[in-house]
């Protein structure tokens, strides 16, 4: 129940005993679902309400930034994308083997496929290098990594306790270590490990992210980005696309002139040396010729 009065009480059915309650003669409503600061709690204790409630609402911020912020560039886009549509609130007590989760993460890569503008058949791991992120699917891990560690060294014994308890005790039943379970395959480290604060949740993330991404893929990446900014730039552009045109012939017309006029001095150039290359042989042969007829008459006399 929340609050005191009827109207703002629920009574959520987690059995299949009916025990009505009633408060000042009024009786309370009987619901299947709840939401509780800000995450919907089921009767049927599954996540798969919340996680396509989440998945609305992102869809929803999404279009809502998309519209108001259509002539921004991709980077701009991305960044106010991330500051309004990036909360996903709860999803640290999502199971992380609900399959409503793939749901949510292509939502998310459609979403990031209009704020880049690149077509619909782009790779996932593109869309990831090309953001420079994680992607959603491992972020929803990495939260739920970190809420985990926060529970195991909490400063209340009860906490500690209930996170212990569900990660060697009951790993089957308990979501945190079903999930525990599920990060530990993922990222290859060992929950003992874990356990005793050996495992650095975010370095483990970071090279299971390495060993994904290869050269070929950043290279593909580079080249996308430079497109991207190209395109971008020409729709920020201040001149038109005549204006451009119009610019980029003046500037060759200027630029064959030049070429032309250094043409021609250098063929001005090539006959000047040339004319004063066989100057200096027929002056030199007049000499030669000189010399000989003075050494012939010494000879003679």
């Amino acid at each position: 129940m929340h609050g005191c009065s009827t109207s703002n009480c629920h009574h959520l059915l987690l059995s299949v005993n009916i025990c009505p309650f009633v408060i000042d003669g009024c009786s309370i409503e009987f619901v299947n679902s709840f939401p509780h600061l800000g995450h919907i709690i089921s009767s049927m204790s599954g996540d798969n309400e919340d996680i396509s409630h989440r998945r609305c609402k992102f869809i929803g911020h999404t279009n809502s930034v998309l519209c108001d912020f259509w002539n921004l560039g991709s980077d701009w886009k991305y960044r106010l994308f991330k500051s309004f549509c990036s909360d996903m609130y709860g999803c640290e007590l999502w199971h992380l083997d609900n399959c409503k989760i793939s749901d949510f993460c292509i939502a998310w890569r459609k979403a990031l496929r209009r704020i880049w503008n690149v077509p619909n058949n782009t790779h996932c791991e593109l869309l990831y290098c090309l953001c420079n992120d994680l992607p959603v699917f491992d972020e929803i891990f990495k939260r739920s990594l970190r809420f985990i560690a926060a529970c195991l060294s909490h400063h209340c014994d009860l906490v500690r306790f209930f996170a212990w308890h569900g990660i060697v005790c009951a790993p089957g039943t308990s979501f945190i270590g079903r999930n525990m379970i599920s990060c530990s395959v993922r990222y290859s480290f060992k929950i003992c490990d874990a356990l005793a604060g050996c495992v650095d949740f975010d370095d483990a993330v970071k090279r299971y992210r390495c060993g994904v991404i290869n050269d070929e893929c950043m290279r593909a990446v580079h080249f996308l980005r430079d497109l991207i900014d190209n395109r971008d730039y020409y729709g920020r552009c201040l001149f038109t696309r005549d204006e451009l045109c119009n610019i980029i012939k003046s500037v060759t017309a200027v630029c064959d002139s030049c070429v032309l006029t250094c043409i021609l001095v250098c063929f001005i150039l090539i006959l000047f040396l040339y004319f004063t290359v066989v100057f200096n042989f027929f002056f030199i042969f007049l000499c030669s010729v000189f010399y000989y007829c003075i050494c012939t008459s010494c000879t003679m006399t």
